[in-house]
């Protein structure tokens, strides 16, 4: 067979290159101490530490997670620190304002230091983390928490979301808390009322109503509050035909709701708040022994002039007072001991809510406890004693809600605990397993690359000696 010089000198040079590439290639892999450089020394390998270097990156990002997320719950953690303190102090004063030791100047005194303690707090709702997003903001950390109302009381105008955060794979915990749970929503002894415009208002600029306050508790509560009476009809009265009933009030023979209401056994009936639940099968003309309904009633102010406006209750239609009342701007309007003020030039059709509550916020609170101490007179039940007992129980009902907020925010603190060990351990381990996939055994490496050397040289030495064979070297 004949072999051409070419192809001598191409076949040695090959053989040469290739066992130089895989002495550079070890050489490669003792420098950077890696088995696999890339997925073709090990398909299956790199695939593998892939897979886990995601794990160990995922594990990374929840431990950075938890880190903010300890900081942001810590610094909320502080501010209802402050704000329990905050109330804690107010209560202690208003215990000492009933004192009968005290005349009125010193319960203006004691007024001044709770309106002090009033705007701390105030600040405190409206606190902003280290990015300038309000804390108390809910998802709406761009907008101011708690803005003060035209005529008293304060308005929230975050939401009631709250951000979320991964701690691990399948943990997810709330990063904050909005103003709304912990400061808007304080359960009130003796019951409280809610005022709004309506949104379909079309005066310009906007007629406002103001926030108010209960100034005649027993007109507010009512005496006992209202007797209703519900009777079963005719399944006739219905179509299609079925039991069905009607709701009256005792006092007066006005029905409630619609007539002929359909009735669906085992389902609840609420009337005024009040919910109950029937026997599983009334026939017609049976009667239910009459209820007391819960206190407060909602009712609407709407203008029929832009001078006059006629209040009704909702929960009927009945007109309060007289119809087409004259109106005059940010003058006292009064129903069942609740005053409020509208202030503006309502339009004709603009209306007005004036809703029953369980609950008022906070500074709105605060705010009232201030005016009762400055002027008796604003005291609903015209009794000091009994304002004191019910407001040390409003201020209780703060507190509360204060230290179930922390109570919620330290169960959240020791979970990012919990899970850090958890994603520390994760890391380790998964460190641990890309280590044995890709680092380098040293002495096997080290072996390998004095075996290629030895044949790289063997490779050279050759090719130098099958070279020189030529016919030239006879002819001489």
């Amino acid at each position: 067979m004949r072999i051409s010089t070419q192809q001598i000198y191409t076949t040695g040079l090959s053989g040469v290159l290739d066992i130089h590439a895989q002495v550079a290639e070890t050489q490669e892999k003792i420098t950077t101490g890696k088995r696999v450089l890339r997925p073709s020394d090990d398909p299956v390998a790199a695939v593998r530490i892939q897979q886990v270097g995601i794990k160990v990156a995922s594990s990374e990002q929840y431990n950075e997670n938890i880190g903010t997320a300890t900081t942001k719950l810590a610094e909320e953690e502080n501010l209802l620190d402050v704000s329990e303190n905050i109330i804690q102090r107010i209560r202690e004063r208003v215990i000492q304002a009933e004192s009968g030791a005290l005349n009125m100047q010193d319960r203006i005194a004691i007024a001044a230091e709770i309106e002090e303690r009033l705007g701390e707090l105030y600040s405190v709702t409206n606190s902003r983390d280290a990015a300038g997003k309000y804390i108390f903001g809910g998802y709406n950390g761009e907008t101011q928490s708690y803005v003060q109302r035209e005529g008293g009381g304060y308005q929230y105008q975050g939401d009631s979301g709250q951000n979320q955060v991964q701690f691990s794979s399948n943990s997810f915990v709330n990063l904050n808390d909005s103003g709304k749970s912990i400061y808007s929503e304080i359960k009130m002894a003796q019951g409280a009322f809610t005022t709004q415009a309506s949104p379909l208002n079309t005066s310009q600029p906007p007629a406002k109503i103001t926030a108010g306050q209960v100034t005649d508790q027993l007109a507010f509560e009512g005496e006992t509050g209202e007797q209703y009476q519900l009777t079963f009809n005719a399944i006739t009265n219905v179509v299609p035909n079925g039991p069905n009933y009607t709701v009256t009030r005792i006092s007066d023979g006005v029905v409630i709701g619609d007539p002929d209401q359909p009735y669906v056994a085992g389902e609840n009936i609420e009337i005024n708040r009040e919910r109950f639940e029937l026997p599983l099968a009334p026939v017609a003309g049976d009667t239910f022994v009459s209820f007391d309904g819960l206190q407060g009633e909602d009712y609407q102010i709407e203008f029929d002039t832009p001078n006059t406006y006629t209040i009704t209750r909702q929960s009927d239609g009945t007109v309060v007072g007289l119809p087409s009342q004259p109106y005059t701007n940010n003058a006292d309007i009064e129903i069942n001991g609740m005053r409020f003020q509208i202030i503006g030039s309502p339009e004709t059709g603009d209306s007005f809510d004036v809703n029953y509550s369980d609950s008022m916020d906070m500074l709105s609170m605060v705010e009232q406890i201030v005016h009762a101490l400055k002027d008796p007179s604003d005291i609903p039940t015209g009794d000091f004693s009994s304002f004191v007992a019910y407001t040390l129980d409003n201020l209780l009902a703060a507190e509360t809600s204060l230290l179930e907020a922390r109570v919620k925010i330290g169960a959240r603190m020791n979970v990012g605990e919990s899970s850090s060990a958890l994603n520390e351990n994760l890391i380790y381990e998964g460190k641990k397993n890309i280590s044995e996939l890709r680092d380098l055994d040293y002495a096997e490496a080290l072996s390998d690359l004095a075996f290629q050397t030895f044949v790289l040289e063997a490779a050279q030495n050759s090719f130098v000696k099958i070279s020189r064979l030529s016919l030239f070297n006879f002819i001489r």
